[in-house]
């Protein structure tokens, strides 16, 4: 079964069907596991190691990624509104993946594997509205002294 989606579709293929084929989302799961356990252990016990933004000492603007960490903590203590606030794009990113890995899991769930096929167009091109969204938040970041 094929789901078409705004730059591919989503195909889903029996497991024992699949042959060799590994979807990403389960490595996706496992990275975001540890890095929110990471973030959890830096929260409770080596706040005090992260250092300031060096571009923000120098500049006085922040860099383009200042608040990641702001809203990596906010997110896993459940404030997500306060997180999507502090680092929209990010945490735009955070909450896609997310949804794949639960899809993910839905499908495997019910004896499928999914993938995500992206269209040539967007293979070659999707780099562009990543890049402009990127400097929208950077704009944002800016505008609200973050």
């Amino acid at each position: 079964m094929n789901i078409p989606v705004g730059i591919g579709k989503l195909v889903f293929i029996d497991r024992k069907n699949a042959s060799l084929g590994v979807p990403a989302w389960p490595f996706l799961a496992l990275s975001l596991a540890m890095l929110g356990a990471g973030a959890l252990v830096v929260k409770k016990w080596l706040l005090f190691l992260l250092p300031p933004c060096g571009m923000h000492e120098m500049l006085g603007i922040p860099c383009p990624t200042c608040g990641v960490c702001r809203m990596s903590f906010a997110f896993i203590e459940g404030d997500l509104i306060g997180s999507f606030f502090v680092q929209p794009f990010m945490f735009s990113l955070l909450v896609f993946f997310i949804l794949w890995i639960i899809a993910g899991l839905i499908a495997l769930l019910f004896g499928k594997l999914m993938f995500l096929e992206i269209s040539p167009f967007w293979r070659k091109h999707l780099w562009v509205p990543l890049v402009l969204l990127f400097l929208l938040n950077w704009a944002y970041l800016i505008k609200e002294g973050i």
